[in-house]
């Protein structure tokens, strides 16, 4: 895997980013957008999530596994981490935030709508 800054446009093949994601450290000061260990996956696998209970939802596309290394020296300031999701004006999204259960499974404990210049933060 590479190292990569958690920065990543929302967007769907052939269109323009509908927002932005990322995570910051807040001990690091406003903005401090940390780095990860990326990979892509192969492509050609699907994940499906619950919509209700005999309804399920079934996603493809780029599938990229994220890693953080957070170390700490001494008496510095824990890791404050925020995510942040914001929209384009006049575009929107769905923000999944959940736990993947299995290969091919995602099991979703929150969801938010994001649009047109809105901006979520969750700590």
């Amino acid at each position: 895997g590479t190292v990569r800054v958690f920065s990543f446009d929302i967007k769907r093949d052939g269109y323009s980013p509908e927002g932005t994601l990322s995570i910051t450290n807040e001990a690091d000061g406003p903005g401090g957008e940390i780095d990860t260990f990326m990979r892509m996956l192969p492509s050609g696998s699907r994940m499906s999530f619950p919509l209700a209970s005999a309804t399920t939802v079934e996603m493809n596309g780029p599938q990229y596994v994220h890693g953080y290394l957070r170390h700490q020296f001494g008496h510095r300031q824990t890791a404050q981490l925020n995510l942040h999701a914001r929209a384009r004006q006049f575009s929107s999204f769905v923000l999944l935030v959940g736990t993947v259960t299995s290969q091919t499974e995602f099991q979703p404990k929150q969801a938010l709508v994001i649009q047109n210049k809105d901006r979520a933060i969750i700590p």
